[in-house]
This record gives C-alpha cells, sequence and structure tokens, in this order.
C-alpha cells in the first residue's frame, strides 16, 4: 500500500510541512493475512500518522493507494491511532501520483 500526499496550497502553513508532499511505502511489520482492505487501510494510515508528522493537515490531501494507483477506503468501524506501532513509511517519491480527489474523507486527512 501506499500514502498518497499532494499539497493543496502554494506554500505550507508550517516550514516543516513543505518537503511532505509525495509517495510513501507502508510496510507493515505485524501479520496482516486475511484483513479486510478498509481494515489494512486504517493502519496504513496510523503507521504513516506515526512516523510522519505534518503541522496542518489541512494544507494536504492524504489517501492511500494501491500498487494500481486505486483510493482504497478505510472503514466507517476503524479505530483511529489503534496501530501505530504496526510498521513503518518510506518516502518513495517527492512527487504525488495524480489520482481523483478521494471521496471519503476517513480515508484522506485526519485532523
Amino acid at each position: 500500500m501506499f500514502i498518497n500526499v499532494t499539497q493543496l496550497v502554494e506554500e505550507t502553513e508550517h516550514e516543516e510541512d513543505a518537503q511532505v508532499a509525495g509517495v510513501y511505502a507502508v510496510h507493515f511489520e505485524c501479520d496482516v493475512a486475511g484483513l479486510a482492505i478498509g481494515e489494512l487501510v486504517g493502519r496504513a494510515l496510523d503507521i504513516f500518522h506515526a512516523h510522519q508528522g505534518i503541522e496542518s493537515l489541512d494544507d494536504f490531501d492524504i489517501c492511500v493507494l494501491d500498487d494500481d494507483h486505486n483510493i482504497l477506503n478505510q472503514t466507517e468501524e476503524y479505530e483511529d491511532g489503534s496501530h501505530a506501532d504496526d510498521g513503518m513509511v518510506e518516502k518513495v517519491s517527492g512527487e504525488p501520483i495524480k489520482v481523483q480527489p478521494a471521496t471519503n474523507s476517513a480515508a484522506r486527512n485526519r485532523s
């Protein structure tokens, strides 16, 4: 799974957010076999937010993509933050993938 981070503003509100946009690969460090996609999306977002600080989430669109660059949605029942220590993220590109905006805000930004 990949986390795609697109900057929505010309200049970020916080200087440390200036280099956040791009694509991050999520590496799960726990057994995820048999989990539903919506659960995996929640875990991927937990891992991303635990390892990549963003001061102003409103400056970015954050979505989870599969290998074919399709946006994946988190299940509504997922408890945010419950699996933050279950993996690592690695920035693999400084340029986000151009995708259609997510229709489910749960798969995008978390405040």
